[in-house]
């Protein structure tokens, strides 16, 4: 198996706006083998930002070696915790796993609300073959997306295009459906969340703005499939008042 297929789940970033906790640190299982490492974690610093509303914490950091069909990976966790240090409801927040010469690590915290004061612990891995054996790693916040719609950051990453894509992409499924209900179109709406459970949607995406960035684009999908997603599972045998009742549940979480 490729690597790329297996570090594809290393880091799952989330596309959803609205969900209570962002999972971050999902290893892989694929037939292969994780067991301890001969080599020392590289040195991993948080990044000063005195004026960051969300305060990181570095935790433990390992090495780890994951054993593929015909490799062998050399992979970097990093566990740490988060504090919201405003006095802000945080939405959303972008962190960046770098180093000296390249990011290699972005990764997002995805929460319904994040009371000031409080604490998540959480982590992140990556790959070591794409770091030298002596490079320090950097901990920093990115983008912080408050719940009253302000932000802070540099939002190097430009990652507030991703959120803002994401937003629109719930905003039109979450239309789309309204329409089919309305009309009590129960063969449209079911033909929409059968492709969502076959992970077909790539497939047969719905119409997005191309005057818009790639990064906009990828979050506009990533929102809308989101938004399915939460309708699912289902089957054909469901009566639409099934599916306008999960409809209402979501809407009222997003208040």
């Amino acid at each position: 198996m490729k690597l790329t297929r297996c570090l594809k789940h290393l880091v799952i970033l989330t596309a959803a706006l609205q969900v209570g906790l962002a999972i971050l640190t999902q290893l892989p299982v694929f037939g292969q083998s994780v067991s301890g490492s001969n080599h020392r974690p590289l040195t991993v610093e948080i990044f000063s930002q005195n004026d960051s509303p969300a305060r990181i914490t570095l935790l433990d950091t390992n090495t780890i070696t994951l054993l593929t069909e015909n490799n062998t990976h050399e992979i970097q966790t990093i566990s740490f915790e988060i504090q919201n240090v405003s006095q802000k409801k945080i939405r959303t927040c972008i962190f960046l796993l770098s180093s000296a010469s390249r990011v290699t690590s972005p990764g997002m915290f995805v929460f319904g609300t994040f009371e000031p004061g409080n604490v998540i612990k959480t982590g992140v891995n990556t790959d070591r073959s794409k770091l030298k054996p002596d490079e320090k790693l950097s901990l920093s916040i990115d983008y912080t997306l408050f719940s009253d719609g302000t932000s802070w950051g540099p939002d190097s990453q430009k990652d507030s295009e991703y959120l803002s894509g994401s937003d629109e992409g719930q905003k039109y499924a979450i239309s789309q459906i309204k329409g089919f209900l309305k009309d009590k179109n129960k063969e449209a709406i079911y033909r929409l969340l059968k492709l969502e459970q076959e992970g077909k949607i790539d497939d047969n995406p719905p119409e997005i703005d191309k005057t818009k960035s790639r990064k906009w684009q990828r979050g506009f999908l990533g929102g809308y499939q989101y938004f399915l997603w939460q309708l699912l599972p289902f089957d054909e045998k469901q009566e639409l008042e099934v599916i306008s009742h999960k409809l209402e549940k979501i809407e009222k979480q997003k208040l």
